[in-house]
Parts: C-alpha cells; structure tokens; sequence
C-alpha cells in the first residue's frame, strides 16, 4: 500500500512515517511511503508520473491541514476535483475544520496529538475501503467465484441458497446464507464491514452512505430494513466504521 504524508513541520512527517511503518509491520502490509514538506511539492510530485508504484497500489494521504502558503483543505479540493482514487486522512490541532473534512470526502479527521492506535485502526479502514482485503469464494450457479469485499452490496438468504448483489447486477449462490455469513464472521477484516441488519441480511458499510429508522440507505440510493433488535448494534458499527466514535474525539492541541 502507498502511504504519502504531507506536512511542513519536519517532526511531524517524522512521528507519522514512523507511525506508519509500524502499522505496516503489525498489519503484514508491504507499506510504501512518501513524504512531502508542503501542498505544492506534492501537487508536482503527483502533477506528472505518478510516484514509484503508486498505480499498482491505492494511496492513502495523511494530510495535514494548517501549512504555509496552500492549506491542506485546499490540496484535498483539488486531489478531488482531479479525481485522485486517494484516502485522505486528514490531520490538525483544531477541530473547526471538521465540516470542512466532510465537504472533501476525508476518511477521517485526526486531532493533534496523533494517537498512535487510532492512526493504526484509521490506516485498516483505509486499507479495507481500498479493496486490498483478499478476496472470499463463492459457489456460484456453475463456476467458483473470487470476489474482492470492496465489490459486495449485500448479501440476501433467498431459500437454501444466497444472492449476491453488486453494482453490476445480482448473483444466485449455491452457498446457504448460514454459511456465508458464517465465513464472513471467522474473518475479523471482513466482521467490521459486512454486518447483519434484518434476519437473512448482510449489508457492507463500504457502501452504506446514511442510516435511518429501521433502514439504511446505500450509495446506489437502495433502501435495506433494519431489524429493531438489530439497529444499537448496526449504529455502533456503522459509526465505528466511520471513525465517529469517542477515541476519535480527543482534545485538539495548537
């Protein structure tokens, strides 16, 4: 996984890359990273070729926000307006720029100082969101399927039998919904993301973009019920999956 960190203050980019080599070693993640002392050495750095490696492997941005001359926020409007397939993780010591975080799609917002266990389970989710988990197998109607869990919707039990839906369509499997949602559980990368919502429903929160009462909406504008005696449960992973929990609140520092 390509890993850049942006920062002018020298000591930070240190902290970080340390950070981020450690992850990698607990993680088993063949990690490369980049530094950069500002937005526009990165913007001409990514201007032209892409840096070493980076097309085969998804990238990750650890961003901070408050540098010289261009902002952070600034930096991340134009990664999205040039659609850069990029995770941003963004990074300060103020959280009045939260709202800002959202207008551009970060990951995550990490107050300073940066806990080292929360930038480790912000780098899996990173990971995770970047399709880089393996893949699981299926049985299908006539063939064994290998699919990435970056590319699931859902999962349906339709009699003995499961249906997958992807973006590109629905799938019939020859597997129960039992034993899927059974291979899904024995896999902890994959039991944060694909969660049950209602008897005979696994959804996966990659593509989860709102929860309402007794349903969630996904980002194809498809509505899925949410079983009353499963909704505290499907909350908590879905605000765990977003980052949005207490750990991530700490107190900002100048």
């Amino acid at each position: 996984m390509y890993v850049a960190i942006c920062d002018d203050d020298p000591a930070q980019l240190s902290l970080l890359t340390a950070y981020v080599r450690s992850w990698g070693e607990k993680a088993g993640e063949i990690v490369q990273t980049e530094v950069y002392h500002s937005a526009e050495e990165l913007l001409f750095a990514w201007g032209g070729e892409k840096p070493e490696g980076a097309e085969e492997r998804k990238k990750v941005l650890l961003l901070d926000i408050e540098m010289r001359d261009m902002s952070g926020l600034e930096l991340a409007r134009i990664l999205r307006d040039r659609k850069e397939a990029v995770e941003i993780i963004l990074v300060t010591g103020h959280d009045r720029y939260m709202p800002d975080g959202y207008d551009v799609g970060a990951l995550q917002y990490l107050l300073k100082p940066v806990s080292m266990e929360k930038l480790e389970e912000t780098l899996t989710r990173a990971r995770d969101r970047l399709g880089e988990m393996p893949h699981l197998f299926f049985r299908g109607a006539s063939k064994l399927l290998s699919v990435a869990p970056v590319d699931i919707l859902y999962l349906e039990a339709e009699g003995h039998h499961t249906i997958l839906h992807r973006k590109a369509g629905a799938e019939r499997l020859l597997d129960s919904f039992s034993k899927v949602r059974e291979n899904v559980e024995e896999r902890s990368d994959l039991n944060r993301c694909l969660v049950p919502v209602h008897r005979g429903i696994m959804v996966n929160l990659m593509h989860v973009s709102a929860l309402e009462r007794g349903g969630v909406i996904l980002e194809t504008g498809e509505r899925l019920p949410v079983s009353r005696s499963l909704e505290k449960s499907v909350m908590r992973a879905f605000l765990s999956w977003h980052g949005q929990d207490a750990r991530g609140m700490g107190s900002g520092k100048s």
